[in-house]
């Protein structure tokens, strides 16, 4: 997060330096504004995802109550006595896929899977957020100093920045570091 930090206010010094060189400060306005908006946004999605996950998980805490030595030599549960006893199953591999997706296509799934990420779409942060940047907009076009080319600048340095600090950082999206 620090790096992230540290990338977003290098990028944004860039574009003030820039703004203040070609004695541009309409621009310099239009950017700022919509970092800020961007940056609203970014953090009220990133809260309430967080919260639903936090709830999420507190749900499906699991006891392990398996020794420290069954730890080690089965650590994926590959010789569970659970899985042993189950036998093999007569189905396809072609049959599970499709029994599958229709248990996922199903209108009671999707309404299921809609009330359970609602609460993240649906969050007082991100609603605040969206609604800050919309007013935001609406201030620089009632005050008719909207440059929509700077606007959209200002809101592609959060991305920029998380790219960039991905890169830095060396991490693939699920959080392995690479290797070369």
């Amino acid at each position: 997060m620090k790096i992230f930090f540290k990338v977003l206010l290098v990028i944004d010094f860039m574009v003030i330096i820039f703004c203040l060189i070609n004695n541009n400060f309409i621009w310099m306005l239009n950017t700022q504004v919509a970092l800020l908006g961007s940056l609203a946004v970014s953090f009220g999605t990133y809260i309430s995802y967080k919260k639903v996950v936090e709830e999420k998980s507190k749900e499906h805490i699991v006891a392990d109550n398996r020794d420290v030595l069954e730890k080690i030599e089965d650590p994926y549960f590959v010789y569970d006595e659970e899985s042993e006893s189950e036998g093999i199953d007569e189905k396809t591999f072609k049959e599970i896929v499709v029994e599958e997706k229709k248990k996922l296509k199903s209108p009671k799934t999707a309404l299921k899977n809609f009330v359970l990420t609602s609460k993240g779409f649906l969050s007082i942060y991100r609603i605040a957020a969206y609604a800050f940047l919309a007013v935001t907009l609406l201030m620089l076009i009632d005050r008719k100093v909207l440059d929509i080319f700077s606007y959209l600048v200002g809101l592609s340095i959060v991305p920029v920045s998380a790219l960039i600090t991905s890169f830095v950082s060396g991490k693939k999206i699920g959080g392995e570091n690479q290797s070369l």
